[in-house]
């Protein structure tokens, strides 16, 4: 099932289609439910998928808006739960999904950010612009962004044992109005938590990229692969492409219309990891990221 998904997500033409799934997560060691969830998603850009399951992975992977809690009252009769306010602890508590403990007592602070992307970018980011290790500095990064089943029972941990000192960094995911009701409640909880909430001014991390440096980046990759000599008529045309990258911009499909694809297939993190400080400071002259790293930094020594 895994290698079929993966298939389709790759298909060009795969589009308005209607999926149903029982339970996907079965006989799925939970790094084949990632594979697996990763190709649904992409999926479902252009298509609708219905899924049940008790598995947090595929739970965890939508927001509380699109989840329905079927369960079981005293009677023993079902019942369904759908869109209140704390559908996702009440899915906590059903599927019994518990907080990486350890995990949570041995770091100093934890970070919460949206995808396995944006916790790359963090320590890039604070690597060049700070030169510190936030792994080193007992700094923990989670995916979440505080709307992800399990890392939202870590969170209420968290604050349990360590109190304030946790963070939550969303994108700006700008014009976006769904998206923005969801973050208008994690703030409303960091706030009342006495937590850091950091909604970036831009769509997302990718409008980080300067655009001169993702040109280099997709020509770098070209003559690693052929060749410093490559002819390759692609390195001229991504060469004489002029980029133009504002705050507004969705990254990768503005690539795409350029013919330049897969930027979010591992490019952009390429990008980032090119990046000195000058480049940082020609897309963040705000320095929003830094000032928020150093925040993270200054809970820490309270």
């Amino acid at each position: 099932m895994v290698a079929y998904f993966e298939h389709l997500a790759s298909k060009q033409t795969m589009r308005e289609h209607i999926f149903a799934i029982e339970e996907p997560e079965t006989y799925l060691h939970p790094s084949a439910q990632e594979d697996l969830l990763k190709s649904i998603i992409k999926i479902s850009e252009n298509s609708q998928f219905f899924i049940t399951t008790h598995s947090p992975i595929f739970a965890g992977a939508t927001n509380g808006e699109n989840s329905i809690l079927v369960s079981k009252n005293a009677s023993g009769v079902s019942q369904y739960n759908r869109g209140s306010e704390d559908i996702i602890q009440k899915i906590i508590s059903e599927l019994g999904i518990k907080p990486d403990h350890n995990l949570i007592r041995e770091c100093k602070f934890l970070v919460f950010a949206e995808g396995a992307d944006d916790v790359k970018f963090l320590n890039i980011a604070a690597r060049t612009l700070l030169d510190k290790d936030l792994s080193k500095d007992g700094i923990v990064c989670l995916i979440g962004g505080g709307s992800s089943l399990s890392n939202y029972a870590d969170l209420d941990l968290f604050k349990q044992i360590h109190g304030e000192k946790y963070a939550v960094i969303v994108d700006g995911d700008n014009g976006d109005e769904r998206k923005q009701i969801e973050k208008v409640k994690i703030k409303s909880k960091c706030d009342s938590d006495g937590a850091l909430f950091k909604q970036l001014s831009k769509r997302e991390i990718e409008n980080f990229c300067p655009p001169e440096k993702i040109k280099e980046c997709y020509i770098s990759e070209i003559r690693s692969k052929e060749g410093a000599e490559s002819i390759n008529p692609r390195i001229t045309k991504i060469d004489k492409t002029t980029l133009t990258i504002d705050d507004d911009t969705d990254v990768e499909k503005y690539l795409k219309d350029q013919g330049i694809n897969g930027f979010k297939n591992g490019m952009n993190i390429k990008v980032f990891e090119s990046m000195d400080i000058s480049d940082w400071e020609s897309v963040d002259g705000d320095n929003e990221i830094k000032t928020f790293l150093e925040s993270v930094y200054e809970r820490i020594e309270r």
